[in-house]
């Protein structure tokens, strides 16, 4: 593991919670709250407020008060923390959710002793290393979203990769959402990212589907309904068309 990026002061990861313990509180250190499941509102003094679902990150700096309220019932995890980073306050929709996804389900094994392996890392060295991926994933997307010169394809990107797993996303459905024609839609994004919106989704579905093959026991149908695809049949064309290998070869090669 690299050196992680934060130290860790304290964690939290709730399940299935109606409300939160506390509506309001106020720390020395910055403090990260995400939703794996459910939705709640929060504000922050000088930051801003807002509905946050999976795929937001809410970060509060030192001393600042934060405020929240749980909408639904809702699984989320909470950290405190000290770091050297000048961190964006308030809410960052995270694009990359797949990552965001991983770092949340393994946040949860290392919370709940019933979710963890016998063989286990030591759940303080996880959760800061994970924390860690989270703040720098919040970094990178603020990053990624001022430095673009076409703010519309990074809407496009930012929602592919929110909504890669729907089957019936679609390059003309995608258009529709950003009211430019396909082809207008497909010219930009190719000037901005050097490659075409489909073949974009096909890369965050191929790469989601990596993943799952790798760090879960899930069949290939659960696999591919998860990763933006009808069938096993088909994830295992695109798979073994743009990879050269089939699922199970992949899986087999890549597991520990």
């Amino acid at each position: 593991m690299t050196h992680p990026a934060v130290t860790l002061d304290g964690s939290l990861f709730a399940v299935g919670r109606e409300r939160f313990s506390r509506a309001a509180d106020a720390y020395e250190g910055w403090c990260l709250l995400t939703a794996q499941t459910g939705s709640f509102r929060f504000s922050i003094e000088g930051a801003g407020d807002g509905r946050c679902e999976f795929g937001d990150v809410v970060i509060a700096p030192p001393h600042a008060v934060l405020r929240r309220e749980l909408l639904t019932p809702s699984s989320f995890f909470w950290a405190r923390f000290h770091t050297g980073l000048d961190l964006p306050a308030g809410r960052t929709p995270v694009a990359d959710v797949a990552r965001l996804a991983a770092d949340l389900r393994r946040l949860r094994a290392a919370h709940l002793p019933a979710e963890r392996g016998p063989h286990a890392l030591d759940a303080g060295l996880v959760t800061t290393h994970l924390v860690s991926d989270i703040v720098l994933l919040v970094l990178s997307e603020r990053a990624d979203a001022a430095g673009s010169d076409d703010p519309l394809i990074e809407r496009a990107v930012a929602h592919l990769r929110r909504h890669f797993a729907d089957p019936d996303l679609s390059l003309r459905r995608l258009a529709q959402h950003l009211h430019l024609s396909p082809a207008q839609l497909t010219r930009r994004f190719r000037a901005a990212r050097a490659t075409t919106p489909v073949a974009f989704l096909r890369t965050v579905r191929l790469q989601h589907a990596q993943r799952l093959l790798v760090e879960t026991d899930d069949t290939l149908q659960a696999i591919a309904e998860r990763s933006g695809y009808r069938s096993a049949y088909y994830l295992s064309r695109v798979f073994s068309a743009h990879l050269g290998q089939s699922p199970s070869q992949y899986r087999r090669r890549h597991r520990v």
